[in-house]
C-alpha cells in the first residue's frame, strides 16, 4: 500500500510540482523519475503514473516531477534546456532524500528524461541509473534549421537545443562511475534496439520488453516494464547491502 504526497518544490529559477509515492511501510530506496520531451509528470497515457505506484508496492518510493516549462511546474517551455532539466532533477531529488531519510537514491528517465537521469547522478551520489527508452547518443551532429518542428508543430525546438545536447556525454558518464545502470526498450523501437547492444558493451544491464514500443503502449508492456524495473532496483539494493556486509 502506497501514500501519496503532491507539492511544489523550489529549485534553482523557480519551482517544480512532485508527485511522491511512498510505501505505508518501510522505505528500502527512493526512484526520482525524468519524463520524456513535451511530456509531464504523468507520462503517456498515465504510464508513470502506474509505475510509480507499482514500485511502491515493492518498498521503493517514487518521485516523479514536472520540469519547469512542463506540465504544472514554473517557467516556460521555450526556455527548456539540458542544464535547466539536470538541475531540476538534482533539486528534487535532494529535497526526496532529505524527505525519506538514508536509503539509496535511483536515478531514472523516460526517453529523452534519460539525459538528464544521467547527468544528475553524479551530483545525487546515486546507487544507481534506470533507463526506459533512451539511447543516450553521443558524438552526433545535428543538422537542423534555426529551430525544428516536433509533435505536428505543436512544439518547436530552437537551434541551441540540439547544440547543447551534442556537448553532453551521457553514456560516458554513467559507464565510468562504477554504479549499476540499466536500459529497459521495446522490441519495436529499432533505434533503441541498436543503441541496446552499444550501451550493453559499456556495461549496461539491457533488458528488451517483447511486441512493443518506444513508449510501452500495451498492458503486457508494462507489466514487463514494472516487473524489470523491480528486479533492477531490487539488484541494486541486494549488491548494496552485500557491498557493507
Amino acid at each position: 500500500m502506497t501514500e501519496r504526497e503532491e507539492r511544489y518544490v523550489e529549485v534553482p529559477g523557480g519551482w517544480c510540482y512532485t508527485v511522491l509515492d511512498r510505501p505505508v511501510a518501510a522505505v528500502t530506496a527512493v526512484v526520482v523519475c525524468a519524463h520524456g520531451l513535451t511530456g509531464d509528470r504523468s507520462g503517456p497515457a498515465e504510464l508513470l503514473a502506474d509505475w510509480a505506484v507499482g514500485l511502491g508496492a515493492t518498498g521503493a518510493a517514487v518521485l516523479r516531477f514536472d520540469f519547469r516549462g512542463s506540465g504544472e511546474s514554473s517557467g516556460s517551455w521555450l526556455d527548456t534546456t539540458f542544464a535547466g532539466m539536470t538541475s531540476d532533477l538534482v533539486a528534487v531529488g535532494e529535497w526526496a532524500r532529505a524527505s525519506i531519510g538514508p536509503v539509496p537514491l535511483v536515478t531514472a528517465g523516460i526517453s529523452i528524461g534519460g539525459v538528464p537521469a544521467a547527468l544528475a547522478a553524479p551530483d545525487l551520489d546515486a546507487a544507481g541509473t534506470l533507463l526506459m527508452s533512451s539511447d543516450l547518443i553521443e558524438d552526433v551532429r545535428f543538422e537542423v534549421a534555426e529551430s525544428m518542428p516536433i509533435r505536428g508543430g505543436e512544439f518547436h525546438l530552437p537551434h541551441g537545443f540540439f547544440r547543447e545536447r551534442e556537448r553532453l556525454h551521457p553514456r560516458s558518464t554513467l559507464a565510468t562511475r562504477g554504479r549499476p545502470w540499466g536500459l529497459l526498450y521495446g522490441a519495436r523501437d529499432d533505434k533503441l534496439r541498436r543503441a541496446a547492444t552499444e550501451l550493453a558493451a559499456l556495461g549496461a544491464w539491457v533488458r528488451e520488453i517483447a511486441d512493443t514500443d518506444h513508449l510501452f503502449g500495451s498492458v503486457g508492456a508494462r507489466d514487463s516494464l514494472l516487473e524489470h524495473s523491480t528486479g533492477f532496483v531490487a539488484d541494486l539494493l541486494g549488491a548494496a547491502h552485500a557491498a557493507r556486509e
